[in-house]
């Protein structure tokens, strides 16, 4: 191939779309009535792009749901190199056009899943395999099509901000952070015009440099982009944003990629006109942070119970989708579980049973076997699909393919590993079903506790000071914490099993263990407390 032809092609790639600003601009055009001149320029813009994304679009008929998925990728990325960045922003749209609904879905960066067999942060999807691997990534996450994605890199974010001549926001929280190659400086509750330079700092602010952030970390983030987006529509409604849309659109041609043909791009931007943007539902995948002691890194957890209502408006009115015909979990109500306990401990396999019907799996047996294990088990009878809802609770145990007739039975056998609720994900946050134990009065007496709080409410140091002395625990000191937490941490030096009764005393907690010897057990409070 000539490097004439490849130069070419590197040109060609750069004027693919990012489907959901060309929406916009097509519903504005159509709605000031000026429709057959803009569509023709957009229409020719469209017939220059001779060659479309690698990615195959899940086409759908004329009027029908689809689902396309917004990333926003690391400044440097998509700039005609052929390296992929790890995406910053993820978000998930799905627009209904015969009931004139639009859902939005952010999915946090951090959300932990498999990726060719290993445990990553779903936003490493697209610097390993680009979009088609995110697009694969996030319909086996979430049992959902992606028809479409659309994709622009952070220089593209702030000329599109620019093009319209800025966005006007309400700041949610004090925004102030210095680094040698950004400062972030915006005073809560104030109404500022961003340009895009400001924009995208408005956008990808997590935390100033004293610590403090968003209560709920990456969720916050995503609300914050979410109303982001709502405030670029308005502007693009404002007599201003109709008189920059030419300059837009050029911009977008110039940084975004799609794999959605114009046509399509006309199609449903001729739909949109009978949206109203205040009806738009947003909302953050369900779940939580936890820290991963052994790598020690954090996670987002999606949680499927919590998503799934929300999750449901994603599929069409089967609740199926393409990508789980043949890999859709089942749900866990719909599961055959029996739980075996091999430790010798008594009550473990009641304990579990607890906890996995609160997250809402079906525990059909539970019993008991002289043979010991030091792992626990999980064996299953159909594809791995079947399993797939006990990944997202169980952690680091052994799963076990047998040739059983059932798809829907499954055998837990509890190993040593699963003693006080260890295989759990997130297992210090485990209830006190976990603590086979209580320490009498004179080891608590012994043993000092300080509080610290993190969050901007007051009083709650002194009211779990209040809650753990009235259970004989003593309480030496409480104060504030340098920083805010999103999760309620209990450090300890050298007593792990007595942190993990803590935990259980305040309700709350991911145990840690801490250099810090000004007192036994040091617990900081984070948003996870706040009523």
């Amino acid at each position: 191939m000539s490097n004439e032809t490849r130069q070419g092609r590197r040109k060609v790639k750069k004027k693919k779309r990012s489907p959901l600003k060309i929406f916009l601009i097509t519903l504005l055009i159509l709605f000031i009535g000026s429709g057959g001149v803009f569509a023709y320029y957009l229409k020719s813009l469209g017939d220059k792009v001779t060659s479309k994304s690698q990615s195959e679009a899940k086409k759908v008929e004329k009027g029908e749901p689809m689902n396309f998925l917004l990333l926003g990728v690391d400044a440097g990325d998509y700039n005609g190199k052929e390296e992929h960045q790890r995406s910053d922003t993820m978000m998930l749209v799905r627009y209904i056009p015969k009931t004139d609904k639009i859902y939005m879905l952010s999915i946090p960066r951090d959300t932990k899943v498999k990726i060719n067999g290993k445990t990553q942060k779903i936003n490493a999807a697209h610097a390993i395999g680009g979009p088609d691997l995110t697009i694969k990534t996030v319909e086996d996450l979430l049992n959902v099509d992606v028809n479409y994605y659309g994709r622009i890199n952070y220089e593209g974010f702030k000329a599109c901000v620019d093009a319209i001549g800025g966005v006007k926001v309400v700041v949610p929280r004090d925004m102030h952070y210095k680094a040698s190659d950004i400062k972030i400086n915006f005073k809560k509750g104030e109404t500022v015009l961003l340009n895009g330079e400001k924009a995208e700092q408005f956008v990808r602010w997590r935390k100033n440099n004293n610590g403090g952030g968003y209560p709920t970390g990456d969720v916050g983030r995503a609300e914050t982009q979410q109303v982001f987006m709502v405030n670029f529509l308005e502007k693009l409604k404002s007599p201003e944003g109709i008189s920059k849309l030419i300059p837009l659109l050029n911009t977008v041609t110039n940084y975004a990629d799609t794999n959605m043909d114009m046509s399509t791009i006309m199609e449903y931007g001729k739909e949109l006109m009978n949206v109203d943007p205040s009806s738009v539902q947003k909302e953050v995948l369900a779940g939580e942070a936890y820290h991963d002691n052994e790598v020690g890194t954090w996670y987002y957890l999606y949680d499927k119970v919590k998503a799934e209502p929300y999750l449901s408006n994603f599929r069409d009115a089967s609740g199926a989708s393409s990508a789980g015909n043949d890999s859709t979990p089942l749900n866990n109500e719909n599961l055959n579980i029996s739980i075996i306990n091999s430790t010798g401990v008594s009550g473990l396999a009641a304990q579990y049973k607890e906890r996995l019907e609160s997250l809402g799996f079906n525990i059909t047996n539970i019993s008991t076997q002289s043979t010991k294990k030091k792992k626990t088990e999980v064996r299953y009878n159909g594809e791995d699909y079947t399993i797939s809802g006990l990944k997202n609770y169980l952690n680091d145990v052994n799963y076990i393919k047998d040739n059983g007739d059932n798809i829907k039975d499954i055998k837990i056998i509890l190993g040593n590993d699963a003693l006080n609720g260890g295989i759990l994900v997130g297992s210090s946050t485990s209830s006190d079903i976990f603590t086979e134990s209580k320490s009498d009065e004179s080891i608590k007496k012994s043993k000092s506790i300080k509080i610290l709080n993190s969050t901007p409410k007051s009083g709650l140091a002194a009211r779990y000071k209040e809650k753990l002395e009235r259970q004989g625990y003593k309480v030496v000191e409480i104060g504030n914490y340098n920083g805010e937490l999103r999760q309620t941490e209990i450090r300890y030096k050298d007593d792990n099993n007595f942190a993990t009764e803590v935990a259980s005393g305040l309700g709350t907690g991911k145990i840690i263990s801490s250099n810090d010897k000004s007192a036994d057990i040091i617990v900081v409070l984070g948003a996870d407390v706040i009523d």
